[in-house]
């Protein structure tokens, strides 16, 4: 596709704006292609994820309209099935492996509590492997 105008979400995530760009298979031709490296600063961690579990989901909401203290699990009937899809999202987007004793109910209660082990992966993923 040659001069595509339409821009990418500057607050979302590099991968996750791809996947949501109408011409995602020819992005790299249709702007400069973000390093997948880039972090965005913590603000907008909460963003992506919304986005992701709104996408991921199936979810008849806009990302805005989520909360970041909302119980996910409540408000949209999360059972054990749709919270792997949430996993699988992070560990795409945000490039994060998740051992056995990170799943937790209460570290995937809320957006803040995701995004809270999202930083805390992204701090110290490296650090642990030896």
């Amino acid at each position: 596709m040659e001069g595509c105008l339409t821009p990418i979400h500057s607050s979302i995530h590099p991968r996750l704006a791809r996947a949501q760009h109408p011409c995602s298979e020819s992005l790299p031709t249709c702007v400069p292609q973000l390093k997948g490296t880039d972090m965005p600063s913590d603000p907008t961690v909460e963003e992506q994820l919304k986005a992701m579990i709104v996408e991921r989901l199936f979810l008849p909401v806009a990302p805005a309209e989520i909360t970041d203290d909302d119980l996910l699990m409540e408000k949209f009937e999360i059972d054990s099935v749709r919270l792997f899809e949430i996993v699988i999202g992070l560990e795409e987007i945000f490039e994060i492996s998740l051992e056995d004793d990170e799943f937790s109910i209460e570290r995937f209660e809320s957006v803040n509590a995701i995004a809270e082990l999202v930083r805390h992966k992204l701090a110290g993923e490296g650090q642990d492997k030896a």
